[in-house]
């Protein structure tokens, strides 16, 4: 068995040495595998965008990967906590880019009610504490929050009208 082995080394040596020889051109290298220690926590903000308007209920989105895993993403406003996000959306994308971390749920969501934030500029971070103690805090967004003001309309009554149209 091991002979078979060392045959079969010896003939993929000399298939390789002729293709050499023909001009194409072989690198073989060892691609060392990341540890559990390399990998440092990483994250996206996807949405909002940069400098994008938003209002009502707006959905701020992204992902964070932790190799020990995610304790909670919070959502801030002008350096304010407004809440926490839920953790764990499907990211298959996030996935292929990164396998190592083998994590395809590290999507997460919030739902910003921006008619509680005056209209206009606001600045939204958000940061990820990691189930070993680690911190990461995104790069912020500035957004500009634009919620149409209503006019409290006073309630009118019959009685409140003069007159009276019947068809």
């Amino acid at each position: 068995m091991f002979m078979k082995r060392i045959v079969a080394v010896m003939l993929t040596m000399l298939m390789i040495f002729q293709f050499a020889l023909a001009g194409n051109v072989f690198v073989l290298a060892a691609v060392p595998t990341p540890t559990k220690a390399d990998l440092q926590p990483k994250g996206y903000l996807d949405y909002p965008k940069n400098n994008q308007t938003i209002c009502g209920n707006y959905k701020v989105s992204g992902w964070f990967l932790d190799v020990n895993g995610v304790r909670k993403v919070e959502v801030l406003v002008d350096s304010v906590v407004k809440g926490t996000a839920v953790y764990g959306d499907l990211r298959s994308d996030v996935m292929k880019v990164y396998p190592e971390y083998n994590n395809k749920n590290a999507g997460f969501h919030y739902n910003l009610d921006t008619k509680t934030l005056k209209n206009g500029s606001h600045k939204i971070t958000v940061r990820a504490t990691g189930k070993s103690g680690s911190k990461l805090t995104l790069n912020s967004k500035t957004v500009i929050v634009y919620n149409e003001e209503s006019t409290p309309v006073k309630d009118r009554h019959y009685e409140d009208k003069e007159e009276f149209e019947f068809d």
